[in-house]
Parts: structure tokens; sequence; C-alpha cells
């Protein structure tokens, strides 16, 4: 499993996870995402090569997504798995978690929120889920806020936008009225000669 990508590894969780969790195989994987998630990066003493498989495992790690990604293909057999298996895979997914929430999408925190409260998933993490899940919400609470100033600064452009065109438009139409009391002025004012020209041709 350490020659695998942790990209493949979490497709192979997800194929296998219809299996459930009293699956050996899947068992055998979620002890060892437990393992990966349990390695901090500390320098203890370990043999080169050790210290070399943690660094490519440490550089192939999984974004936030993928973490919760892994959280939701575990939520249905989770409570399948054996207690030391359960507790060590998923208090160190929740610690990933914790650390890297503000990274994750709006829709994933909602969908990952929802999960804790269910106290499903990660949500069995009892040493950290109310942690989790506060992170979770705080983060909401930002993302909130800045959809909320976002949809104000393009309602204020909107509303700018909307002044200018009418504003462009009223100018038009006074521009158009005007010159249209011009034409009736010389109108009339043409009809006005030409009527003081007949009259003085009929007095001759």
């Amino acid at each position: 499993l350490s020659a695998l990508p942790q990209a493949h590894l979490l497709l192979l969780t997800q194929g296998l996870a219809p299996l459930g969790g009293r699956n050996v195989a899947l068992r055998q994987i979620c002890d060892f995402w437990g393992e990966l998630f349990s390695d901090n990066g500390s320098s203890g003493p370990g043999d080169e090569v050790s210290k070399r498989r943690k660094d490519m495992e440490r550089g192939q790690a999984l974004s936030a997504e993928h973490l919760a990604k892994l959280s939701s293909v575990l939520e249905p057999v989770a409570q399948e798995l054996d207690d030391e298996t359960q507790h060590r895979c998923l208090s160190g997914l929740g610690a990933r978690l914790l650390a890297t929430a503000s990274s994750l999408s709006a829709a994933t925190q909602q969908s990952l929120l929802e999960q804790v409260m269910r106290g499903e998933g990660v949500g069995r993490w009892e040493a950290g889920r109310d942690r989790l899940a506060r992170a979770l919400q705080r983060n909401q609470g930002g993302s909130a806020g800045d959809d909320g100033r976002g949809r104000s600064s393009r309602r204020s452009r909107s509303d700018d936008r909307k002044r200018r065109r009418r504003s462009s438009s009223s100018r038009g139409r006074k521009r158009s009225s005007s010159r249209s009391r011009g034409r009736r002025r010389r109108s009339s004012s043409s009809s006005s000669s030409s009527s003081r020209g007949t009259k003085r041709a009929k007095r001759r």
C-alpha cells in the first residue's frame, strides 16, 4: 500500500467500500490510512529508507477536498470497523480535516458539517468532533459573509449601471425634445413670414 500514491489509495478505498467495514482488505486499508495520518512529520529515529518513504508520502498527501471525499467514502462503513481501526483512522482523518478546514469549499464544508452533526463518518471522532464542527461553522460564516459582500458589491455595480443608463436615456430624451422644439419654432417662424408676405401682396 505504501507504494500507491494517496490519490490512488483513495480510489481503491472507494472501490472496496461497498464490501463493508467487516471486509479484511478494507480494514487493512483503513488501518493504513490511520498510519499515514498519524505521521506528523517528526524527525524521530529511523533508517534512511523509512525517512525517504515518509517524505514521499507527505509529498503525495491528499488535498483538503480529497480528505473530505475520503470521509464521505468511509461514512457508511465506519461503524462496522473494529474499534482500534476506527479510532486510528477517523482520529487521524479528523485532525487533518481540522487543520485544512479553511481551504474547503463552502459546499464541502456544509456536507462535512452535516456528517459531523449526525455523528457518522468523521463525526465518530469523539475527541475532536466538536472542534471540527466549530471550525467548519466558523469558516462557513466567513464564506457567507464574503458571499454577502460580493452580492452587495455586484448589486451596487448593477444599480450604478442602471442609473447611468437612465441618466443617459434622460439626456437623450431632453436633447430630442429640444431639437423638436427648435424645429417647431423654425416652422412657426417660417409660416409667420409667409403669412406676412401674402398679406402685403394682397394690399398691393
